[in-house]
Order: structure tokens, then sequence, then C-alpha cells
């Protein structure tokens, strides 16, 4: 029976999802994905001002929802990776976002003896629109 429960919710995160997300400066930006589960594979994209990103790597197990998403730097042209994770609260997904340090980002990182470390990242929640 628990299992024909999480198969329900996988199959039940399809289709457009929209939110708020803290930005830069304190700004808060809108954000906006559109879903598709199969089995417990996550795919979609989220959509963009300029263009879409492909969700990649994104599963769904129970509640439970985890994705990334890769963008390109516009003046440097360097990939950044993003994950998302989180949970599925009935017709909300509360999600966390986090960059994906390449390993040259991480050693840059792991030389400087000032380098801060970073908060910890604020929860956001998207709703469901379809």
């Amino acid at each position: 029976m628990l299992f024909s429960l999480c198969a329900l919710s996988a199959a039940d995160i399809g289709g457009l999802w929209m939110g708020q997300v803290p930005g830069r400066f304190g700004k808060v930006d809108d954000l906006s994905f559109q879903f598709k589960v199969s089995g417990i594979t996550l795919s979609g994209k989220l959509f963009g001002d300029e263009f879409d990103l492909q969700i990649e790597e994104g599963l769904v197990e129970g509640n439970r929802v985890s994705f990334i998403v890769t963008s390109t730097n516009y003046y440097s042209r360097e990939k950044i990776r993003t994950r998302y994770s989180g949970v599925i609260i009935g017709n909300e997904i509360e999600l966390i976002r986090e960059r994906i340090l390449s390993s040259a980002e991480k050693a840059a990182r792991a030389s400087r003896p000032d380098a801060k470390t970073e908060a910890a990242p604020t929860p956001f929640r998207i709703k469901r629109l379809t």
C-alpha cells in the first residue's frame, strides 16, 4: 500500500509550477518549471527570460524531489550547475537550490585561507499552476 502512495505522489507533480526564489541584493526572482514524471525519473524545464533550461538528473522518490539545471554565464561562457532538492507538500514543493562547484572552484576555495563559509540555502516554495 505504501508503495502505491509513493508512486501516486511521484506521478502527481507533472505540470506547471511557479514561485519566487530569494535573489541577489535582497531581491526576489520569479521562477517557473514544467515537470514531467516517468516512474521515478523527473524531466522538464526551467523557464527563463531569454531561453529555457532542461532539467537533468531528475528524481522523484516518495515525497522527495531533486534535479540539476545547467546554465551558461553570459560573460565568461562558464557552465554553472545548480542542484534543486526538496519535499513535495500537496500542491507545493519546498525547494533549496545550491550551486555545484567545479573541481577548479573547490580547489581555489580550499587554497584561500580567508574563504568565507557560505550560508545555508534559503528554502522557497513553488506552487502548482496546472
